[in-house]
């Protein structure tokens, strides 16, 4: 045995090393993503999967980077690495995955994924799968049951029993099953809602969830947020009531709607409301490079400075005066 002792420590030694030298080139790639450079991040991300070509970061963060350069059928392929990331919440499912299989006459659950405003903006597909012959049904959050239900589908806070579908499918697996690009996403406003005739007013979202990655970037202070557009009154469309439902109602009475990169963007654009404004940071999250795939009434006004909120802020003010 002790013959393969130095071997043994030598493999150990490289593995140990090719890990570090991983991690440093993911660092030096969310430096040059945060720059702004997706080329040169992608590049430093292509060099450390060569040393640990299994990474699941490595792998995560290749995928966000194709997705903001528009290559989305790699990237999504890419983001199929999540659950080894975040866990796989159908570990204990016996029902089969979809993956291309037909779906006539079939019950597909799809499975929210991430946060409130992900689901919004991926439950769109709804249609597309129920015109593929799916008997369709929706697993998501809580706050979002009653504001689903305006899709005609059976809408659940909870897994169902095996016995109650034929296939699941992760909501953000779907466009990767169906192989779709930017060119191929569906249209927009699949919520649509009963807007007022006389809106009156603007609304505003200021922060999102605290736990996001990248929170400290696209969240603003209230204060900084009503004082630069010069609001002495404001309706908040912050998530606070948990009931998505409410918010719709409180959007199609407002004129204006200012929010940064949350649910509530998601929400309005779903809506179909016509005078959303949005604030990006310089680095914004990828569905914003192709925003108007995603949401094409949606006025956007990013950052031009990092941490600089004031040139957009004032954009804005001009932009609903």
């Amino acid at each position: 045995m002790m013959m393969f002792q130095g071997p043994v420590r030598a493999a150990s030694d490289l593995a140990a090393a090719n890990i570090q030298a991983a991690a440093a080139l993911l660092e030096i790639a969310k430096t040059a993503f945060d720059a702004g450079d997706h080329e040169a991040a992608l590049r430093d991300i292509d060099l450390a999967l060569t040393f640990v070509p299994q990474s699941p970061h490595g792998h995560w963060n290749r995928g966000q980077v194709l997705l903001c350069l528009g290559r989305y059928q790699e990237g999504l392929r890419e983001f199929e690495w999540r659950s080894q990331l975040f866990g796989d919440p159908a570990r204990e499912v016996k029902t089969p995955r979809w993956e291309g299989q037909p779906l006539d006459g079939k019950r597909l659950a799809l499975i929210a994924e991430h946060g409130f405003g992900d689901c919004i903006m991926m439950l769109r597909y709804v249609p597309v799968l129920q015109a593929m012959g799916a008997r369709v049904m929706v697993c998501v959050p809580p706050p979002l049951v009653l504001l689903m239900q305006r899709l005609g589908v059976p809408v659940l806070d909870n897994w169902p029993a095996d016995s109650e579908m034929d296939f699941y499918c992760p909501l953000f697996s779907v466009m990767t099953v169906l192989d779709h690009g930017v060119a191929d996403i569906p249209p927009a406003v699949y919520l649509p809602c009963r807007l007022h005739e006389a809106r009156t007013g603007v609304g505003l979202a200021w922060s999102g969830n605290p736990e996001h990655a990248n929170d400290k970037q696209r969240s603003i202070k209230r204060s900084v947020m009503a004082d630069a557009l010069e609001l002495k009154k404001f309706t908040s469309c912050q998530d606070a009531s948990f009931d998505f439902a409410h918010t719709a109602q409180l959007m199609a009475r407002l004129q204006h709607i200012v929010t940064v990169d949350t649910s509530a963007a998601h929400l309005a654009g779903s809506l179909g409301h016509p005078s959303v404004h949005l604030l990006l940071p310089f680095a914004p999250d990828w569905r914003w490079y192709n925003a108007a795939a995603w949401y094409p009434a949606i006025n956007l006004y990013r950052q031009t400075v990092a941490g600089d909120w004031s040139g957009p802020l004032d954009r804005v003010r001009q932009a609903i005066a």
